[in-house]
């Protein structure tokens, strides 16, 4: 993980001032709470250090131009304008989830309310847009596509997850469809804008989108693990939250499409309002037992194969290929 630390905070430092300069474009009282949602201050405006920061597409979208800041520079707008898109959806995603913790502080609606988060979120998205069409020709045009092609699709993942709720029914087949709408989708639109910046052909761009595709569903099936099982983001993010409100997820549906008597304790524990910690520790084990764990983790390592196979054509400088290869590999789980 020490690599994948490394290359997330060089990214975070290289881009962060054009983000800040971005979000200076904002009015009040919109500003502050963006500047909150970046860490950058507290709910009051004063100055705070940053915590649990990631930036995870803004680092695969500048890996992908060259290993460090003297490739990204011409790409580093694309960065910001899909860097204020994404965090759009994370800040309307906290609020229909009803995730009260983001990156170990209150999340945006919690410290503001769910009115101005609402607004603040598709401030984020407008500037991010308006950016982008700022590109040099015929990027422009092709950047705030793609971008708003990935906004639709999260979309649609928000609203399938929010009717996915609570329903215990909800198969394999559809809570994968989630992780794409909302995941692999979106990403293989910013892999393949990153292309498109460097004057990719079809066939390399191509290459890139199935890229991202990829990259996405291993980041969000990475992410249910690492919520279940892993310890990077304890006390960074509200703790469990899917497993405690009883919310499906692909591990969730395949354990409960898996016959036998842990199935039916699995289904006995759904639909009875939200999960305590022994609750928890209990339901973790019988998921165990039905395989959804060695499934999930199988699953993940699956699409970083695929990840790698189109990688040599998704990042075409050597250097910047291997310090992606170390950060996709940090997915891997162990």
């Amino acid at each position: 993980m020490a690599a994948h630390s490394q290359i997330t905070k060089a990214v975070v430092d290289y881009l962060d001032p054009a983000l800040r300069e971005a979000v200076e474009m904002l009015s009040e009282p919109v500003r502050t709470i963006v500047a909150y949602y970046y860490g950058w201050v507290d709910a009051d405006g004063n100055p705070t250090e940053p915590v649990g920061v990631r930036r995870r597409p803004a680092t695969v979208f500048l890996l992908l131009a060259g290993p460090d800041e003297s490739s990204w520079g011409p790409v580093c707008g694309g960065a910001v304008g899909m860097t204020l898109m994404q965090g759009a959806t994370i800040v309307h995603d906290d609020i229909q989830d009803h995730d009260e913790l983001r990156n170990g502080r209150p999340s945006v609606w919690a410290a503001f309310g769910v009115a101005p988060a609402i607004q603040a979120g598709v401030a984020m998205l407008a500037l991010g847009l308006e950016l982008l069409a700022s590109e040099p020709a015929p990027v422009a045009a092709e950047a705030v596509r793609r971008t708003a092609r990935a906004a639709r699709h999260i979309c649609s993942g928000q609203v399938l997850d929010s009717r996915a709720e609570r329903n215990s029914g909800l198969d394999l087949a559809g809570s994968l469809l989630i992780k794409e709408s909302f995941a692999a989708l979106p990403t293989a639109q910013i892999t393949a804008m990153a292309a498109v910046y460097r004057g990719a052909n079809s066939v390399d761009i191509d290459a890139a989108e199935r890229f991202g595709y990829h990259l996405g569903m291993a980041l969000a099936l990475y992410d249910d693990w690492e919520g279940a099982w892993g310890m990077s983001r304890v006390g960074l993010e509200s703790d469990l939250s899917d497993l405690r409100r009883g919310r499906p997820c692909p591990y969730i549906a395949y354990a409960l499409q898996t016959p036998g008597p842990a199935r039916e304790r699995i289904v006995a524990h759904y639909g009875q309002g939200p999960l305590g910690d022994q609750e928890i520790a209990e339901l973790l084990g019988l998921i165990e037992a039905t395989g959804a764990r060695s499934w999930l983790e199988t699953e993940i390592e699956t699409h970083v194969d695929q990840v790698r196979q189109f990688l040599p054509v998704a990042a075409q400088d050597l250097v910047a290929r291997a310090e992606l290869q170390l950060w996709v590999d940090a997915l891997v789980p162990r």
